[in-house]
């Protein structure tokens, strides 16, 4: 059974009036749409990104595909071609599981969730804060779920774009040690 997290003081509910709990209202349906608009962000760079490496990718490919013909398959650009293009097929894979659609709660509630004894049932002065008390309390549960799922979208953002830039500096010291390897291996 989950237990329900309250953030709130429930004793500080009968101190609510209509106009605070529209206040506090106003306030969840804005920052769970920036919850949103922070998710369209994450996307649009992670297209970007993937886009780009997706380019590297097919490029590095197509050297390799040219390049083997006319030299040795052990041949050390060969070989750092090999772990490089690896590499980059490893590093599409993770930002396309970070463009595959995530579970995102929107702003407003359901008609039927709204329209129920319950509320009809509570006094018409209290009503409207009722409404408006129930709604924030549920915006709160949507923008934490939101903020986690955005957080961890921006982590493997983050964790790619790095190993995107360490991708040149890699594939150097890679053949530089493959050199190394082939000039001791001769000698």
């Amino acid at each position: 059974m989950e237990e329900k997290e309250i953030w709130y003081n429930p004793e500080n509910t009968s101190k609510l009036s209509e106009a605070d709990a529209k206040f506090i209202f106003e306030q969840a349906e804005k920052q769970l749409k920036e919850t949103s608009d922070v998710a369209a962000t994450v996307v649009t760079r992670t297209t970007t990104l993937c886009t780009v490496v997706a380019a590297v990718l097919i490029g590095l490919i197509g050297f390799t595909i040219s390049k083997i013909d006319t030299l040795p398959l052990t041949n050390k650009i060969l070989l750092t071609c090999y772990i490089g293009i690896a590499y980059l097929l490893i590093l599409v894979i993770h930002l396309a599981n970070n463009l595959k659609g995530k579970a995102y709660y929107i702003i407003g509630g359901e008609p039927k969730s709204l329209f129920i004894d319950t509320f009809l049932e509570t006094e018409e002065s209290q009503r409207m804060t009722r409404f408006y008390f129930n709604e924030f309390v549920e915006y709160q549960k949507r923008i934490s779920i939101n903020k986690a799922t955005n957080i961890e979208r921006w982590r493997l953002y983050h964790k790619c774009v790095n190993a995107v830039a360490y991708l040149p500096a890699g594939l150097i010291v890679i053949y530089l040690l493959l050199s190394l390897f082939t000039a001791c291996s001769c000698s």
